[in-house]
């Protein structure tokens, strides 16, 4: 069996230990098959938690490898990523602990009490003594609160208007965090609430914003058209919640989105953990659009762009971020960010409202005509629009002219438009 995959001679140059020089783990989190995890702390305020693996306690068989490729890669992959929706790995190190390494975490403080955690280390210490060295890979990162999941258990039985904000500002940093990932051409693979953290809060608060995106170690890269593309592993990630294409090896970005669409109308419809299968079931294989029940306070349009993203065929389905957009209606202003966003800005006005777009000028220019007039090309918005409550639209034939008829403000790096829905 070949040696965990390297994390980088950056990183390896130092063990545990030696980061009990700035860093002191002062509470025992929980153990599970990977290893043992601490909240740790530097200074004052600073605080991580540290997960402590060893690797050889995985086992020989194949899987068991591929277990130790995966912890591996969450450092690897992630390492310089940094983004308020996502869950920050700090450092990592794969020094293998000795025998005296062994020893000073058995007599850390807060593991005196935990008879079970004691036994399990003295057999490591053993183990070191006969052994010299034990494989190991440990993992500083970022402290959060509770999942996306222990929210939704809690709230997602009946409908409190007061949680209305609530439920699209997750949805939102959610977003933002997986968006983030797929622009550093990172695909996260398993999309889930279980995966989905709440902010640590000092003050004990248990569900504090913003909400992170963790857990990277399914994550691969995306390569592009030019680069060999390695095999992808199928049929990984959550069951209830990764993408049919995932059933075969040529699968990109779109997985991601559909769960992201699949956790978003969980979020926004309050569906409970129970009936999450069979209604994702009825909505994607089954075609049940009626499943989807719009309420006012969504995000506008979001009705249709959950069923798109969660169409079960990839070719039917929204494939990239230029076609999703998160707008809130009552706030006055937002950013264009694609040709094909700049084509619906019409969808997102309301009657008797005024919204502030800023349009940057590379996806401007891809969207004007030529000449003087510098009319919009395909950009259905117009001077005079009435929509209806059905969301239906009547429009004159006389497109916002830039220079002449609408409010424009110009600068180095974007355009910014006034739009009025009269």
């Amino acid at each position: 069996m070949g040696d965990i995959d390297p994390i980088g001679h950056d990183s390896c140059v130092e063990s545990l230990t030696s980061w009990f020089d700035y860093l002191s783990l002062e509470s025992f989190l929980g153990y599970g098959s990977f290893g043992y995890v601490f909240q740790g702390v530097s200074g004052q305020v600073n605080l991580s938690a540290v997960k402590i693996i060893f690797t050889d306690a995985l086992g020989n068989l194949v899987g068991d490898e591929t277990d130790k490729l995966r912890l591996s890669r969450e450092y690897k992959l992630m390492r310089g990523k940094k983004h308020d929706n996502l869950v920050e790995i700090l450092k990592a190190t794969d020094t293998p602990f000795t025998e005296e390494d062994v020893n000073i975490l058995r007599n850390i403080r807060c593991l005196q009490n935990n008879e079970d955690v004691l036994d399990q280390l003295y057999s490591l210490s053993r183990r070191a003594h006969r052994k010299t060295q034990i494989p190991t890979l440990c993992i500083q990162m970022e402290l959060c609160g509770k999942t996306l999941r222990h929210w939704l258990t809690r709230n997602n039985e009946v409908d409190n208007p007061e949680l209305h904000p609530i439920r699209k500002r997750i949805v939102l940093d959610m977003y933002e965090g997986l968006k983030y990932l797929h622009n550093n051409k990172i695909m996260h693979r398993d999309f889930r609430p279980e995966n989905i953290m709440f902010s640590f809060s000092p003050t004990g608060e248990e569900f504090a914003f913003p909400v992170k995106v963790g857990d990277f170690g399914l994550c691969r890269k995306v390569h592009d058209e030019h680069t060999v593309t390695k095999t992808l592993t199928c049929f990984v990630g959550s069951v209830t919640y990764r993408a049919p294409e995932t059933s075969l090896s040529d699968y990109s970005i779109p997985a991601d989105l559909y769960s992201f669409g699949l956790v978003s109308w969980e979020v926004l419809q309050l569906i409970k953990q129970k009936d999450t299968r069979s209604m994702f079931h009825m909505l994607v294989q089954d075609s049940k659009k009626s499943l989807v029940k719009r309420a006012d306070w969504w995000f506008r349009k979001w009705k249709d762009m959950i069923i798109k993203l969660t169409k079960r065929l990839v070719k039917d389905r929204i494939r990239g971020h230029d076609e999703i957009w998160l707008i809130d209606g009552h706030k006055q202003e937002f950013t264009v960010e694609s040709h094909e966003q700049c084509s619906s800005v019409k969808d997102f006005l309301e009657p008797g409202s005024s919204k502030s777009c800023t349009i940057d000028n590379a996806t401007l220019h891809k969207a004007l005509i030529g000449g003087t007039g510098h009319r919009l090309k395909n950009i259905k918005c117009y001077d005079a629009m009435q929509i209806d409550g059905d969301d239906h639209s009547t429009e004159n034939l006389d497109a916002i002219n830039l220079v002449d008829n609408s409010t424009k403000r110009v600068n180095e790096h974007d355009i910014s438009v006034d739009f009025e829905a009269k």
